[in-house]
Formats: structure tokens, sequence, C-alpha cells
């Protein structure tokens, strides 16, 4: 077969031609017509028709169909109309309403809106730089340097103010401002933090703080309170403990704060008295100036008594109940006077201070007439007069004068004027507050009123009222007697018909009338013969509508109009009337003609020249030829299936546009070129506005922020400030000045109106410091700090408390109700009364007292007590003069020699048995003091006799003991060996002593040879007994056992043992003088030791160790009826082989 290549070629080609194919069911090569390829083609096609719809005319059911566009639908070529079109995010390539976009005639850029481009030869008037980024160099800022801020008083314009100025404006309440600096005080006490200003923690410059709702402390529970007038409260552990008021230092509530602890003491104290109902501990030295206690007894207040004095009773405690005079459980007072022409007086000297008479529960009767000179104020729920008469001078009662709510109790009169049926009924006048203020008389009220008069109670009704009325009447009138007065135009009248309207006519009898307004849309209208009822009659255009209490008017235009022309994205214009104008304004490089004839209105344009090319990709395509050559890619305006295009994604050169990529296959691509544009309206030169200056007018153009241009003015709250987001490279963005001030506001500050002020109350402050302070509510109450080493308490504008360095509390009075210890560590320190006298007051039944505690650790103490109340006596304790010592009765071995008076001891003094040897002097007993045979053989001493004590032949054989005589007693010579038969010298042979340690032999004498007890100390020398020689160290004669109650019977043992089980008490019983006992005794509880009347006196530091063994020694000092005891307590490691 010939190539094809080798045929001719025809272009055109029918339905009749053929061409050759390949027959799929045989492969064989046949020759199809094109009618047949045609129709072959066309069996699956889905379209079977073309139809024009909206905005196309023309189409076809087969062969060839041509759409048109209809002329209403808006092209890319040719100028037509839009009317009711709305656009939707439109691309407008020219402007032909309201101005003239002329393109240059030479290479020229144009700026799009949302486009980043460079300006060059413009001039910018009056730019608006929306989100303008300043490249500037950050550096710190410095007292002296200013700042920018919009002016909310001055429509927002950017101004500048100092530094200085701002922080000023910031300081508020407990700041200051000086030279840009904030601080508290004097200046400092400020900390700046990254992103804040706060108040230190510690402060060291503030002087003084003050304020009536000052509290400061730790936290709500721990605090000082000064938000009291002239009263300071110290506050710990959630309740109020002390308060200082003017005068007087003192517990908030009764019995609750101790001055001191029972470890704690007090140094001195310097009180000019002391006042207090409980009772008083003294751990020092009591010193009263002048040498008397007087009247002891009275302590207790008792009885007042004095010789021929008068008696004053001087009360410095202003409470009620500081004077309590009373026999037995009933409390009275009595005043008697035996000159009827005297008066007794109840009263203070100080004015205004209150008196009570009675008790809030109780009854007080005066049983004759009371006068009262001043004012008289009676406080209860019920005042009852029961007299005949009550005559009040005053021509004006008050009531209600304590009131103090607003409008909400009722004023007036009331009585009980029936009591006889089974209901009280009660009648007044009031003036009733729930309803506007409007006074009542009512009656048959049976529920009594209290503040209020119930009108809704049983029984209310209105009462009725016989008078003569004056003035404006309001409510019914019945029961008039004759005609209602009426000033002038007064009438007669005593009825008006319905929905009749009272007027004055004026028929030369000045009476009333009345004018029937039965219809609606009647008014009444003045006339010449006085008002008269008329009706409203609709004029051309208006419609009435009548309606009870309504009369409405509709206009209707005269024909049809628009009275609202709207405008997409504009404000509406409506019409003010039926005669307000429309008018058409002209822009810039826009001519507006009009058409009286026909009616026309002919908005013109300048003339621009737009050429639109537009082509479609083929994928594989980049260049394409436009119309007109373009000078550069900025003369374009570029876009591909509708979207834009930057000019960086294309190149132009001539009518050849070039792009980066191949367009894409069916991409639609419309290039718009500028072929003329007038650049009138465009930049042509750069010209500095507010706070910019321009470099250059042409070529590039350099605009910098400058400051300086800025006009100060006073920066204040509500103005805005400029700054950069997110530091020097950030966007430049504004920010309230009330927002800056909240973000410098920190701990213990808060904004509010671009003001920063000290928080009143301060949690994040831990000390303030300074050699000025002062802290209070005001500056007559508060704690000064200003004297080094005081710190004085001021109250209502007096030094009332001064604390000091060496531990001294100087206060004008003390008071306390409870138990107060003043004392230094209980050994030393004391108080001091420089003038006055100690008083101490009981009333609670037991009688007062006063102890004197020993001088190691409190352990024992005398009391001074006041006779009880049985004895109906008062009598003075009177001290000594000179130096001695009280004796009491009862007392042992405490009166000294002085105290006792030249033969003042008589026999009859002096107990059995009580002189000793060392009471008798040298030769003061003689033979006269010696009964006979008194001196018996013990009563002479060893080797006292001698031999001028004999007489001769005194001593006879039955005097010899014997063996008394010995050796030296025979005449030497006398007896020799021989005498002495073998074994002749027997035990009883041998005189006592007469075998010497030279007789014995070494080692001769064994255990056997010692009779029990025949060897005493003087025979063992010393430190010869070694520990292992002792059988037991302790004799341990009685075990008390276990137990919290033993006896210690020291008739029993020299030795007792016990073990405590709980809190042990040890009885003693039948002690001597001198006798020593030793208790070994464990167990951790506490150890009592008792006898009657007995003394215990504790020897040494050691205190007793519940978890050691614990050895104490008891000795027995006197065993009278008042027995005395000194103990000494020593500690050892458990031993089992005691």
């Amino acid at each position: 077969m010939a190539k094809i290549d080798s045929y001719s070629l025809d272009s055109s080609i029918t339905d009749n031609d053929s061409v050759l194919g390949i027959d799929s069911a045989s492969g064989a090569t046949k020759r199809f017509t094109m009618s047949s390829i045609k129709n072959a083609l066309l069996e699956g096609a889905d379209i079977t028709a073309v139809i024009a719809g909206t905005g196309l005319s023309g189409g076809a059911t087969s062969g060839d169909a041509t759409l048109n566009i209809d002329s209403s639908v808006v092209t890319l070529t040719g100028t037509q109309t839009l009317t009711n079109k709305t656009l939707t995010t439109p691309v407008i390539s020219s402007i032909s309403n309201s101005g003239t976009i002329t393109l240059p005639t030479s290479s020229d850029t144009l700026v799009g809106r949302a486009t980043t481009d460079t300006l060059t030869n413009k001039t910018l008037t009056s730019p608006s730089l929306a989100s303008p980024t300043f490249s500037v160099t950050e550096t710190g800022i410095a007292n002296g340097d200013l700042i920018l801020f919009l002016d909310a008083t001055d429509s927002s314009v950017t101004k500048k103010e100092g530094l200085d100025d701002l922080a000023t404006l910031f300081a508020g309440a407990g700041l200051t401002a000086a030279n840009s600096v904030l601080a508290v005080g004097a200046g400092t006490g400020i900390t700046v933090n990254a992103n804040d200003v706060a108040v230190a923690g510690a402060q060291t410059s503030i002087t003084s703080v003050l304020n009536t709702s000052l509290v400061l402390g730790r936290d709500a529970d721990n605090d000082i309170d000064f938000t009291s007038d002239n009263i300071i409260t110290l506050r710990t552990a959630g309740a109020d403990q002390i308060k200082l008021i003017d005068g007087a230092l003192s517990p908030v509530t009764d019995s609750d704060v101790d001055l001191g602890t029972s470890s704690l003491y007090f140094k001195d104290a310097y009180i000019d008295s002391i006042t207090t109902t409980g009772n008083v501990s003294i751990g020092g030295t009591l010193s009263v100036s002048g040498n008397n206690f007087s009247n002891v007894a009275d302590i207790g207040l008792d009885s007042i008594s004095a010789a021929s004095n008068d008696i004053n009773i001087s009360l410095t405690d202003n409470r009620a109940t500081a004077l309590t005079i009373k026999q037995g459980s009933d409390a009275y007072m009595i005043f008697d006077t035996a000159n009827s022409s005297e008066s007794v007086s109840i009263g203070t000297g100080i004015s205004g201070t209150a008196i009570t008479i009675g008790h809030g529960t109780s009854e007080t009767t005066i049983g004759d007439n009371l006068v009262v000179t001043g004012n008289l104020t009676v406080q209860g729920d019920t005042t009852t007069v029961n007299t005949a008469t009550l005559s009040v001078e005053d021509p004006l009662v008050v009531v209600g004068s304590g009131n103090n709510s607003s409008d909400s109790v009722d004023l007036g009169l009331y009585g009980l004027y029936d009591t006889s049926g089974s209901q009280d009924l009660y009648s007044g006048l009031f003036r009733d507050a729930s309803d506007s203020g409007k006074w009542k008389l009512f009656k048959d009220l049976q529920p009594e009123p209290t503040t209020t008069v119930n009108t809704s109670g049983t029984g209310y009704a209105v009462g009725t009222l016989v008078a003569n009325l004056e003035g404006t009447v309001t409510g019914n009138a019945s029961g008039l007697s004759s005609t209602l007065a009426v000033a002038s135009g007064g009438t007669n009248a005593t009825s008006f018909a319905d929905k009749a309207v009272i007027i004055s006519q004026d028929s030369g009898t000045d009476t009333l009338a009345a004018v029937a307004m039965s219809t609606n849309g009647q008014l009444l209208i003045g006339g010449t013969s006085g008002p008269a009822a008329a009706t409203l009659t609709a004029g051309t255009n208006v419609t009435i509508t009548n309606a009870d209490n309504a009369i409405t008017f509709d206009v209707s235009a005269a024909g049809d109009a628009f009275k609202t022309i709207s405008v997409s994205g504009q404000s509406d214009v409506v019409a003010d009337g039926t005669a307000d104008t429309l008018t058409f304004a002209a822009g810039t490089g826009t001519t507006i003609t009009t058409n009286a004839g026909t009616d026309t209105i002919t908005i013109s344009a300048g003339t621009n020249t737009i050429e639109v090319d537009e082509f479609t990709g083929n994928g594989s395509t980049t260049a394409y030829t436009l119309s007109t050559a373009a000078v550069t890619e900025n003369n374009l305006l570029v876009y591909m299936d509708g979207v834009y295009q930057h000019h960086n994604t294309y190149a132009v050169s001539g009518t050849t546009l070039t792009f980066d990529t191949n367009v894409p296959n069916g991409s639609k691509v419309e290039a718009y070129h500028m072929i003329t544009v007038s650049n009138t309206n465009l930049v042509q030169s750069a010209v500095a506005g507010t706070l910019i200056d321009v470099s250059g007018a042409t070529g590039d153009v350099t605009f910098n922020v400058d400051l300086s241009e800025a006009a100060e003015a006073a920066i204040a709250d509500g103005d805005y400030m400029l700054f950069l987001d997110g530091g020097a490279t950030g966007t430049a963005k504004k920010e309230a000045l009330g927002d800056i001030a909240t973000l410098f506001a920190g701990t213990g500050l808060t904004a509010s109106s671009s003001v920063i002020n000290m928080d009143a109350a301060q949690t994040g402050i831990t000390s303030v410091l300074n050699t000025s302070l002062v802290l209070g509510r005001d500056a007559d109450n508060q704690i000064k700090f200003g004297t080094d080493n005081q710190i004085i308490f001021e109250v209502s504008g007096g030094d009332n408390v001064i604390f000091k360095a060496s531990g001294e509390i100087e206060a004008t009075t003390v008071n306390t109700t409870g138990a107060a210890t003043i004392g230094g560590n209980g050994s030393s320190g004391g108080v001091t009364l420089n003038d006055g006298s100690i008083q101490l007051r009981s009333g609670t039944g037991s009688v007062a007292e006063m102890r004197f505690y020993c001088e190691v650790s409190n352990a024992h103490y005398q009391t001074v007590k006041a006779a009880p109340h049985s004895a109906s006596s008062s009598a003075a304790l009177v001290l000594p003069t000179a130096s001695g010592n009280l004796v009491g009765t009862g007392d042992s071995g405490t009166v000294a020699s002085g105290m006792i008076a030249a033969d003042a001891i008589t026999g009859a003094k002096i107990a059995d048995n009580a002189l000793d040897s060392e009471h008798y002097t040298d030769g003061s007993i003689d033979t006269a003091h010696l009964a006979a045979d008194a001196i018996t053989g013990a009563k002479i001493a060893d080797d006292a006799l001698d031999s001028e004590h004999y007489t001769d032949g005194s001593i006879d054989t039955a005097h010899l003991a014997d063996g008394s005589i010995t050796a030296a007693k025979i005449a030497d010579g006398t007896i020799v060996a021989a005498e002495i038969a073998d074994n002749a010298v027997t035990t009883a042979k041998i005189n006592a002593d007469a075998v010497t340690g030279a007789k014995i032999a070494d080692d001769a004498i064994n255990s056997e040879h010692y009779t029990d007890g025949s060897i005493d100390t003087a025979h063992i020398a010393d430190n010869n007994i070694t520990h292992d020689k002792l059988e037991n160290r302790y004799t341990v004669l009685s075990a008390l056992g276990t137990g919290s109650s033993f006896a210690l019977d020291f008739s029993a043992a020299a030795t007792f043992t016990a073990t405590s089980n709980g809190n042990a008490t040890f009885t003693f019983s039948n002690a001597k003088q001198g006798q020593v006992i030793d208790l070994i005794l464990t167990g951790n509880h506490t150890q009592t030791f008792s006898q009657t009347n007995a003394t215990f006196n504790k020897v040494g530091s050691t205190d007793y160790d519940g978890s050691s063994n614990n050895l104490i020694q008891i000795v027995c000092t006197n065993d009278s009826s008042n027995p005395v005891y000194m103990y000494s307590i020593g500690t050892y490691a458990s031993d089992s082989t005691p």
C-alpha cells in the first residue's frame, strides 16, 4: 500500500467521503463513510440538544448549535449598564462613575491595595499609616525622655509627653513621683519587675502609714487594727486580744489575756495603782512607800472602817460594777444622814459620766418624789406611766425621734378604747409611711400597733372626723351640711354627669360648669365663650383614628415616591419630608449632566484607554502575544482563571508576554494593558505629614518618624500610647494608657483610670523599718518608732504605753480582771508602787490573800490572808519600823533572840526534854539545881573520879570488878611465875584490856574471836572496806510495791522502794527530828509528799527524773505539830546488785 503522505491533502470532508479502516470483527481492511463514522461517534453521546439558558439565545437539537450572549449579560468587552446588581469581590479595570484614572504615558508603576510596593518620586499628603513598622534602635529610656501617645481629648491626635509627667500621673495613693521614678513615701520601696511595678516587701523609707481603715499584720488572724477611732486593737489566733484606748491598755474579752506567762515574766512594772478581781502573784519583792500595810482585813472589802477620819473610796474603773457593797447575797447601798437639811448626792465629778442604778433584769423603785434637773432618757421596750394626770409643759411632743430608717415607721397616737368584748379595740391618728405619708384616722383595730399600723389587720376601719375643712381635700367627702366652698370660679353644683369635664365659666357669676365629653376624639378647646368640646376633622392626605385614650394621625404622600435610597457599602439616604431634595455631587474627574426633557441624569468620566487580551493555555506554552507592546510588567494587570498574578511571575518584551511556567491546559488568561492613564491623581511627590520627616523629593524617598514635632500636652486617662508589639522589630500598635498602668501595677498596687494606687490592704510587705516610722489610724491614734530603743503607743493624742529596751513598760494604768503575774524570772524583779496602795478584792466566796514565795523555784510560800466575813471586824497589820522578821503562830525556829524580851521565857514556855547541854552555860548548874541521887554512874564521865573523890576505906572488895586489879595495882615482885600454876590464868583472870596487841601472835585472831558489833569505825583503817566487802549497799527494809498511793512510816524502815503507776502521793508518819530515810523511786509520774500541817523543802537543783532511778533522801528537821522536812533528789543508773 502506498504511504499516506503520498496522497494529496484535502482539507474539506463531507458525509459521502470515506476512509480506510480495519473491521474489528473480521480483521479485514474496509472502507468506512464519514456519515457512518459520525453516527458511531454520536451513538453514545449524552448531549441531544443545546438549549439557550438565562442570558443566552440560539441553540439547536441537531447539527451545529450557536449560542449568543444576550444583551443583558455583562461581557468583558463593550460598555453596559448594571441595574439592580450586586458585585461580589469585583475587579474593576477602569473607573467610570465618580473618578478618573489616567494611566501614565511613560514607564511607571501602579500601586496595588493589597501589594507591597516601593513609592518613587511620590508625594504623600496627610498619609494614614494603618500598621507601620518602624526601624528604630532600642535604648534605655531615662528621665527627660519623651513618649508618644494618642490624645483622647483631641481626636486621638498623636502627641508627646515627658516621662516624668507620666510617672506623676501613675503615682496614686501611697506613691510619689520625682525625676520619672515612682516611690512609696520618700522615694524608695518600689520594685521594678520585668512587666510591672510592685511594692517592695521590705520598706525602709515609709515614715508614716495613717489610714482610718489601716490594718497591719501577718494575715487576717494576726494583725494590729486601727479601724476604730481612738482604739488600737492587737489580734492573734483569729481573735481580738488587747485594745489600747485613751488612758487604758486592756483585754478585749474579760479574763482572756495574761500579762506574762508562768515561765516568762515582765521585769519591772511602774504603776500608779493596780485594780484586779483575781489573784496577784508577786515573784519578787513588793515595795510599798510608807511604813505600813493598812486595813489588810479590808482586802476583801468585808468592811470599811476608820477611827476618826473620813473614808474616801476612789474609783478609777469606769465600769458600772466598779463599786459593789453587799450583805450576803443581797446587794444594797445605804446613804444616811442625821441632818434633814443635808442632801445625799450620787454622781461623779466628771461631766457626762453615766451612772447606772439597778440592773438589766431587776427593778428599781423610788419611793418618794423624783426631780430630774437635767434630761431624762428612758431606755427599754415599754414605758408605763401610772398617773391620774399627765402634764406635759412642752407645746410640741416629738414621736419617732430615735428612728434611723428611711420612712418605714408610722407616726401618730393611738389608744385602747374598748376592752369589754373578746378582743381589745384600738383607735388613733397616724401618718402612714407605706401610703405616701398620708394621715389616717382609724378605729376598731384588734391587733395593737407596733412601729406601724396594720391597715389590713382584723377590724381596721376608717374613723370619722368631725371638723371644718380648709385647703385642698382629696378623697370622698360625705355628709356635707352645706355646699362645697370653692374659690373664684366656684360652684354650687352638687353633682356632674358621667364623662363630664369641669370648667370655669365666665358668665358673670364665676361658677364651674360641666362639659360632656362623650365621643372618641373630642378635645377641650378654648373659645370666645370659654372652653368647649370639639372634634378633630381629618384634612387632605390625613387620616384620624379615634380610640379610648389615643388619637392617631396618619399622613399619606401625594403620590408614589422613594423614601430611602440605599447604596451598597454606604449609609442610606432617607427623605426628611415630602419636600426633601436628593442632590447628586460630581466627584473628581466626573461630570454630571441632566436633561429635564427626558428626565435623565448622565454621569461621565474621563477617557482612559485599557486594552484587554485573552488567551487559553494548552499546558505547553509560556509566551503569548499582546495586541499592543507594553513598556514594562507594571503596565499590565494579569489574571489567570480570575486570580491576580503578581508581576514577578511573568515578563514582557514588546508585544510578548512570557510566563515563568507553562499555562495549564484550559486556563483562561486575561491581560489588562493600561495604555493611556492620567497621573493627575497619582502620587507625584512626597510631603511630610504629622511626626514624619521626608528625605528626598524625587527618586527613592525615605520617611522618618520625628518625635520632636509632636505637640506636648498633658497625658491623661483615656489616651493611647504607641508601642512596638514584639520588640524592636515588632509591629507598631497602640494601647490605652489605663491598660499600661494596669500592666505596671504589681504586688500591693492597683491601677484605676490610669492611676496606680497603693492597696489599702497590703499582704506582700514583710517589714516596715524607718527611724521616723509612725503607724496608726490618725495623728492621735498611732504607734510611734521615732525614738531610738522605744515603741510608743498613743491613743487620743497622748503617749499611753511605752516599751523600752530595758524591758520596762510605762503605762498610766493597767487593768486586769484575771490573774496578774508580775516579776522577772520568779526570783528577781518585782512591783514598785511609788504612790498609792494595793487593794485586793475577792468577792467570790473566798477571802483575799497575798502569797510570798521562796527563792528556790517558788517551791514554798507564806500567805497573808484577810479575816473571814464571820470575824465581823477590820484590823491593821503594821510592819516593824526596824529590820526584823514577822513571826506567825505555829512557826518553828524562826524567833530570833533579839525579838524576845529579857526573862520573857518562863519554865512553862519550855517543852519537856527541850533543853540540851548546849543550852547551859559553863558553871550555870550548881548543887542547888541537882536533886538528891540525881547524879547516876551514867552521868559521870569516864576517868572523872580521882583519888580525892574517895574517902579512905570506901573501896572494898565489892567495889572491885573482877579482873579490876591489874599488874600495876600489885606491887612489883608480889606475884611471880612460881605462884601461878600451869593453866591457872584463865580468861576470867585476865583483866579487861590486859591483853595488848603485842601479846597476840600474828594471824592468831580469826572471825570467831570477834563478838557481834565489836568492830567499830575506829578499828577499820581508812579506804580498807571495798565495794565487794559490802553485803548490800542499801538495806531494803520495806518494799512499798507499785501503786499511786503509799504510806511512808518512818518507824518501819530506813530505806523504802516504790514504783508509781500514776501520779503518786506519799503520806508521812512517825517521823523523829534528825531521822533520815531513803526512798528509792521509779515511774514517770508526778510525786507528792503529804502530811497534815507539814512543810516540805527541796534542797539542791536536781529534779525528779521519771526515766531513771531516783534516790530521795528525806530528813525530818522538826517533828512538832507542824512538821518540817528537807529532801534532796539524786538519780543513778539501774544496778542488778544493789
